[in-house]
């Protein structure tokens, strides 16, 4: 995410660009030349604007629209560093790589802010079951009695975590939370993505 030299517009990878985002990413060639095609046919050219990311991604991973809106904000922010509203493809893979395959901790901070989206550096025990109901949403996950129940497991995990007792968790005790948590970092973290198939 630091500096980069300008790049020409491209509609074809040359087998540099591929080394260079296979270094930098955890896609293999086919998955980036894959990515690379649909990239290309969506922005119709080498940039992609933050409306179009918010669509792409809202249809292959997140359907809610408040909640797209948000991660494409925060991330925006973090790759999109003159902040002129588009990325090229090295940036969009690279953001594709980080929700999806990114550093632990950088990934859990990326869900929390997605869900304080009120910006109040807390996640309750209300937005924790929508968090919790949307990862099983995502995931495809229909077993949600018992101890499956996100408003049961929302319950449980505030009472655990919530260390001052305010009713919300901050960044440092949802990362414990989730880091002391098992069942809770593999919904959150599952180290899985839909593979770039279904940009075809």
């Amino acid at each position: 995410m630091g500096n980069k030299t300008p790049k020409q517009p491209y509609t074809e990878l040359t087998q540099d660009d591929i080394n260079n985002l296979k270094k930098n990413t955890n896609f293999s060639e086919k998955e980036i030349r894959q990515w690379h095609k649909g990239f290309v046919r969506d922005c119709q050219g080498d940039k992609l604007k933050e409306e179009k990311f918010i669509e792409i991604f809202r249809k292959y991973y997140i359907s809610d629209d408040k909640r797209s809106e948000a991660f494409c904000n925060y991330v925006f922010g973090l790759f999109n560093k003159n902040k002129d509203g588009v990325i090229d493809f090295e940036e969009f893979l690279q953001i594709i790589d980080f929700s999806t395959q990114g550093k632990t901790d950088e990934r859990l901070k990326l869900i929390f802010h997605m869900y304080d989206t009120l910006g109040s550096d807390g996640i309750d025990e209300k937005e924790l079951t929508e968090l919790l109901t949307a990862m099983y949403n995502l995931l495809g996950e229909k077993n949600r009695t018992g101890i499956n129940d996100p408003k049961r497991r929302a319950e449980e995990i505030m009472k655990k975590a919530d260390g001052n007792k305010d009713t919300k968790l901050t960044l440092d005790e949802f990362l414990i939370a989730c880091k002391d948590d098992e069942r809770l970092m593999k919904l959150l973290c599952p180290f899985s993505t839909k593979t770039a198939e279904n940009t075809k």
